[in-house]
């Protein structure tokens, strides 16, 4: 298992190894998450394709649902279930 930070802001969606003094907003939020090594390789790979992106906010619809896939598929990995409900919902919205 790896420990990983979830970085979501409405310009960038990226992981994190360290948790940083990060102020969540309405807008913003850190997730922490605890999944296996090739789970991470796998989630790292889309986001990072995804975070090339300008603003999450203005993406093609069909980037959109790719964000949405990851939110609902990350959830299961969230520590916290607060977290894990927020990205649970996110992707089904």
């Amino acid at each position: 298992m790896i420990s990983k930070y979830l970085i979501i802001t409405p310009k960038r969606l990226y992981f994190t190894s360290f948790k940083s003094d990060f102020d969540e907003d309405s807008h913003s939020r850190m997730v922490q998450l605890e999944m296996p090594v090739e789970s991470y390789d796998t989630f790292s790979e889309k986001i990072f394709q995804i975070d090339q992106k300008i603003n999450i906010a203005s993406l093609e619809p069909n980037t959109k649902e790719i964000v949405k896939t990851i939110f609902r598929d990350i959830s299961r990995y969230a520590v916290l279930e607060r977290d894990r409900v927020w990205l649970f919902e996110k992707g089904r919205s």
